[in-house]
């Protein structure tokens, strides 16, 4: 009878044990971040910019790309100063720095983004004929 009690204990206690090193969390986790609507400068929402949010201590970097209707949202970002970078083909990155993202809230950002100057390369090829210059006396 006192080896079973002996027993049933230490599988409650492996038991318990397991749960408890199941139940902790692998790595710190933050409900903070930033959010908001890209547009361009007459107010249109631009889809599928790129945003870039780097931790200006730790240099940790997150992305995230704008949906349909121009919204980013970037969670579990630590507490801290970040810069927040954001470019769309046709327009002018936007950044701004030193955006303090504190525990626990969502940080909004207003990025409105300029049309940019659509740069072209354009690289001419052209063979060109040998042409005879001497004159010949007839």
């Amino acid at each position: 009878m006192v080896s079973t009690l002996r027993l049933v204990g230490l599988r409650g206690f492996t038991m318990l044990a397991i749960l408890l090193l199941l139940a902790t969390p692998g790595r710190a986790q933050y409900a903070s971040g930033i959010e908001g609507t890209v547009v361009d400068q007459s107010g249109a929402v631009v889809p599928g910019a790129q945003c870039t949010v780097t931790n200006q201590d730790t240099q940790v970097q997150q992305t995230a790309i704008s949906d349909a209707q121009g919204y980013i949202r970037i969670l579990h970002l630590a507490p801290g100063k970040y810069r927040i970078q954001i470019g769309a083909p046709g327009f002018e990155k936007w950044e701004q720095k030193d955006v303090l993202v504190e525990g626990g809230a969502l940080r909004a950002v207003y990025p409105k983004l300029k049309v940019g100057q659509n740069v072209a390369t354009v690289e001419v090829r052209a063979e060109t004929e040998t042409l005879e210059t001497s004159t010949s006396s007839k």
